[in-house]
């Protein structure tokens, strides 16, 4: 397994960070180098006790408060408990690619876990917030699609990479949508994505593949991906760089974005659909009760508004399908901003050599299955030249 580059992160004395999913893998990699950098840590897990652990393995300030972003209830109590300013919310808690099953407000569960319940907690935290969000995407949201009238998989066949590539679709595509309207309130906030490339944690174990299909899943795992640590460095980029501007979107300079040091990165043309993104929230406020409201010129956010979800219920909307093979955006045009990050370009250093080559996945086992699917390079070279 490949070893991680360094990134300096800024000092954090002062700032609070809420972190989900903290107790193992890449959340408490992020945990871990935030607190060490001088920021108290907010360890939000579902499992109090190995949150504890975890916590006693970090050196800092830290606590440790129960969060299943799989229930609306607990994402509601925690919400309610924490009654102070909060600097940075960092949605990172997921599954990957599992079994079909529900939550236990009758969502299926990908969808439930990995964005939902991150839109319901971004919501209710609003008001708190006073630098950004920052929501964890896959380069899967590239097999993704949105399918408006199907979210929840009643009506399609499942397929647990299809669920997984729709959901961190969602989670990319509630980041570009979030931060139009921030920026259309005048609000500082901002909203930003990043994904960790290929990273050894526990997402990548226990997901039943057939033998053949896990050996080379080892391989590629163990010759081109990193170590948590590794696939902390984007989201500790997207949480701490102060000039980065809203809407963009982070991940790893190496070959196929698999691993490397945290650089602008672009994403599907699909995620950049600002229909699809705008019908995406308004489906979501249905699903949660939760509310987006932004008010103008408000120093901290927005305010969400809780209403009676309507878990069992769907209606009616086209699916999407865009093609994700065509040429990439990138994060900062889809936010509409000029910032100081170009794709391609990371804290204090660009480089001309570094080229993202494309690369062609297929594995099948049985029914569920990657598509054939090509994730393109980025358009011109790490320079952002076009």
């Amino acid at each position: 397994m490949t070893s991680s580059p360094s990134f300096p992160i800024p000092d954090q004395t002062g700032r609070t960070v809420v972190v989900t999913g903290a107790n193992s893998g890449i959340g408490f990699a992020v945990s871990r180098r935030l607190a060490g950098a001088g920021a108290h840590v907010v360890l939000a897990c579902r499992s109090l006790e190995r949150g504890r652990e975890a916590a006693a393995r970090i050196d800092g300030s830290t606590e440790v408060r129960e969060l299943d972003t799989a229930s609306l209830a607990s994402v509601r109590a925690f919400a309610d408990g924490l009654d102070r300013p909060i600097d940075v919310l960092i949605n990172n808690a997921g599954i990957m690619a599992v079994d079909e099953a529900r939550s236990v407000d009758g969502f299926e569960l990908q969808l439930a876990t990995n964005f939902l319940g991150a839109f319901a907690l971004t919501g209710l935290l609003l008001d708190r917030l006073t630098d950004r969000v920052v929501m964890l995407s896959s380069q899967a949201h590239r097999i993704g699609r949105i399918a408006l009238d199907d979210l929840n998989w009643t009506q399609r066949r499942y397929s647990r990479w299809g669920a997984y590539g729709q959901s961190k679709l969602a989670d990319l595509m509630f980041a570009y949508d979030l931060q139009h309207r921030l920026t259309a309130a005048g609000s500082p906030l901002r909203a930003v994505a990043a994904h960790p490339g290929v990273a050894s944690t526990a997402l990548t174990r226990g997901l039943h593949m057939p033998p053949w299909v896990e050996a080379i899943s080892v391989v590629v795992i163990n010759g081109f991906g990193q170590p948590p640590d590794g696939g902390a460095l984007p989201v500790l980029y997207a949480a701490t760089v102060g000039d980065l501007p809203g809407g963009s979107y982070i991940g790893p300079n190496g070959p196929g974005e698999m691993r490397g040091a945290p650089v602008a990165v672009g994403s599907s043309r699909a995620s950049h659909d600002r229909d699809v993104q705008q019908r995406l929230t308004a489906e979501a406020e249905r699903l949660t009760g939760v509310s987006l409201s932004v008010p103008s010129t408000a120093r901290r956010g927005a305010t969400a508004r809780s209403a009676v979800p309507a878990a069992h219920e769907e209606h009616g909307a086209d699916e999407q399908h865009d093609d994700d093979d065509e040429a990439d955006q990138s994060a900062e045009e889809d936010a509409g901003l000029a910032g100081p990050l170009r794709e391609g370009e990371h804290l204090g250093r660009s480089d001309p050599a570094h080229v993202t080559l494309p690369i062609r996945l297929r594995l099948t086992a049985g029914p569920d299955h990657w598509p054939d699917t090509t994730i393109p390079p980025p358009p011109g070279n790490a320079l952002g030249a076009t």
